[in-house]
């Protein structure tokens, strides 16, 4: 499975890529108007270039939303391409990294920077049997964030994104553990959860430049 990373470094400045804004749909642009602050405005601009680059090759991007806010490709993304695409994709960032994944079925991913987290957070969102696991673990903040980041992806793969019954769902299950992933990368880690058995990701690496670069060469 491949999954894709974009790092974005803390130095980019929103007004050294803000003319790029007119890729982005007309929501996305309402999105990183209302974020204070460089890192969230940029952040939010590449999470779309980069889906509308893998998803539909950098055409015009049209997506839907289900009743909890998940994204899908829009009935325009699709009919508009030549050549055959995933309707599935998954995204999601954290601090300097974006990473997304696409299948032709339901899929998810989640990628967390592994910051110390408090006890009371651990005991409030996972279930007894995940508590457990990581109280095993020979390195719980490693074992928490595996814990975490599967629970996320399984919960975007299924399409309710975290609500009050979500956290009753135990991912320590062994049904479920083929049809997951998880790796560390630097001091990040990365979960997928797929609707097919998982057997190893390969990841592609792009920084902004290339995006942007990427971009260029179509439209400039």
């Amino acid at each position: 499975m491949k999954i894709i990373l974009l790092k974005i470094d803390d130095n980019v400045l929103w007004d050294d890529v803000k003319k790029y804004k007119y890729l982005l749909t007309e929501a996305r642009v309402k999105k990183c108007e209302r974020y204070i602050g460089d890192k969230n405005k940029v952040m939010s601009m590449f999470t779309e270039l980069l889906i509308r680059k893998e998803a539909v090759k950098g055409q015009e991007l049209c997506l839907e939303y289900n009743e909890y806010g998940k994204p899908y490709l829009g009935k325009n993304s699709l009919d508009n391409q030549i050549n055959e695409i995933a309707k599935y994709f998954s995204v999601s960032h954290s601090n300097q990294y974006i990473a997304y994944v696409e299948s032709s079925e339901e899929i998810g991913i989640d990628i967390e920077y592994m910051k110390p987290i408090k006890q009371n957070i651990v005991d409030r969102f996972f279930t007894e049997n995940e508590c457990m696991s990581i109280r095993n673990s020979n390195n719980q903040l490693e074992e928490i964030y595996r814990v975490w980041t599967r629970k996320e992806a399984y919960l975007k793969k299924i399409g309710t994104g975290f609500n009050k019954d979500s956290f009753k769902i135990d991912i320590i299950n062994k049904s479920k553990e083929e049809h997951m992933i998880s790796e560390k990368i630097d001091k990040y880690m990365l979960s997928v959860c797929s609707s097919m058995p998982i057997e190893k990701i390969e990841k592609i690496v792009y920084n902004k430049d290339e995006i942007c670069k990427f971009y260029e060469e179509i439209y400039i």
